[in-house]
């Protein structure tokens, strides 16, 4: 049986001896007692399915120190909720990154795992073979639109028993509920159906289903540049040899169009109705409109090497010109411009009321969203991580996480995670994920009690 370094429990900077030492917990790869993995009787059939073709889930125990990991999360960050916890068993991991609904788990032996941000149940494992280039890219908007279709498909159902309740039926409008049902229903299928996830490696783009099966995998003809943005019809990315981003079919890989900017595009391309905006590294910012024309453009004054980042109908761009745009992705027109006094080579991160960014040599700075006033420094801040209640959690470069109040900039709390070394951030929730190397995944929220 494998046990756990004696340098990785020294790491824990003091949880052990707050634990009186460790007790090993023999345990299955997705087998817990507070936790639901596959072979929880609360799991579906389909689900244990699915999980028994990872490979890694085999019928011998594993002897895993699980309570030491669980008390470094309590003692070495903020996120006291601890919501699951997943092994994953005999992989050094690479990099762990939140995309959707999913988290992926990239290893030094070139596969990816992904696991259900609400459960941690690992749903597929994928053999790549050769390091990804940028981090898996699931369809975007399913989520939202699937949801949408729900909410529609239940108003159908409905009113459809309600008409046919009554005792003067309408069979004229009983007639138009079922056609509305049938056909939101054959809308959920077909969303379902294009619900894909993408890997690049090596300029090999690879396409998955959502059970992780690969549908195709094709060679590119370009040097690939940036993480694919991706909606139910096309692929869209851009390329490192060439002055432009191109859109791909997402049934086939084949080059369906390109949109052509001044220089090469290194920022993640947004796709957000009705336009398709990139950043190029002739400092341009350019919308494509529904048909391939340029809608607006903005220049800035140096080149943009960033992803941006899109909060409701504002764009957010950092530069290498030493400031933050932000404006309306619909018509493009500038609603303020932060001067920050250094280059922005790593992207914005934006929340109601905050936009926050790394400006190189100056520190982590939080903006106020509405005028583009500053509102705090933090200078040793690297990245944002994610949104509690009245504050926002921040990494800094020494691996240390800072619970930062979001109004004040003040530092509230400051905790060294020790052997938690992978951070997935997130923009859009409360959950906190975060692993070890050798594979120890979690979520967690922060706490409901102040510290």
């Amino acid at each position: 049986m494998k046990r756990l370094p004696a340098a990785a429990l020294l790491a824990l900077s003091g949880a052990v001896s707050a634990l009186g030492g460790c007790a090993p917990h023999k345990w299955h790869l997705f087998d817990g007692p507070r936790y639901r993995y596959a072979y929880d009787e609360e799991t579906t059939r389909e689900d244990r399915q699915r999980k028994k073709r990872v490979e890694t889930a085999s019928a011998s125990d594993v002897e895993y120190c699980r309570g030491e990991y669980a008390n470094a999360v309590s003692e070495g960050t903020p996120f006291k909720d601890l919501v699951w916890d997943t092994p994953i068993r005999g992989e050094v991991l690479t990099r762990l990154t939140l995309q959707r609904d999913g988290v992926f788990a990239e290893t030094k032996s070139n596969k990816v795992y992904r696991l259900d941000v609400n459960t941690g149940l690992v749903t597929w494992v994928f053999d790549v073979g050769t390091p990804l280039d940028f981090p898996p890219s699931p369809t975007s908007g399913v989520d939202t639109s699937m949801m949408l279709l729900q909410l529609r498909e239940a108003n159908a159902q409905t009113n459809l028993k309600i008409e046919q309740g009554k005792a003067a039926k309408d069979q004229q409008k009983i007639n138009g509920l079922m056609n509305e049902l049938a056909e939101t229903r054959r809308q959920m299928r077909a969303l379902a159906e294009n619900d894909f996830v993408y890997l690049v490696s090596r300029s090999m783009l690879y396409c998955l289903d959502s059970s992780g099966n690969l549908l195709w995998k094709k060679l590119l003809a370009f040097s690939p540049g940036t993480q694919i943005y991706a909606t139910g019809s096309t692929v869209y990315l851009g390329a490192m040899n060439a002055k432009r981003a191109f859109a791909l079919d997402a049934v086939t890989g084949g080059v369906s169009g390109w949109f052509d900017t001044g220089g090469i595009v290194t920022a993640r391309p947004i796709y957000e109705d009705p336009a398709l905006i990139l950043a190029s590294q002739d400092g341009g910012i350019y919308a494509y409109g529904s048909t391939g024309n340029i809608s607006w453009l903005y220049r800035t004054e140096r080149p943009i090497v960033a992803d941006m980042a899109l909060y409701e109908d504002m764009v957010y761009v950092g530069s290498t010109d030493y400031a933050l745009y932000a404006m309306s992705r619909i018509t493009g027109s500038l609603k303020w411009k932060y001067e920050s006094g250094g280059p922005i080579l790593t992207r914005p991160w934006a929340t109601k009321n905050t936009v926050m960014v790394k400006s190189d040599g100056i520190g982590f700075l939080g903006i106020d969203a509405a005028t583009g006033k500053l509102k705090w420094k933090l200078p040793q801040g690297e990245r944002f991580l994610v949104k509690g209640i009245d504050r926002v959690y921040i990494e800094s470069g020494d691996h240390c996480i800072y619970g930062v109040n979001e109004k004040t900039g003040e530092i509230v709390e400051r905790f060294d995670p020790g052997v938690i070394t992978l951070l997935a951030p997130n923009p859009t929730g409360d959950l906190f994920i975060g692993a070890t190397k050798d594979g120890y995944v979690f979520a967690a929220r922060p706490s409901r009690f102040k510290f």
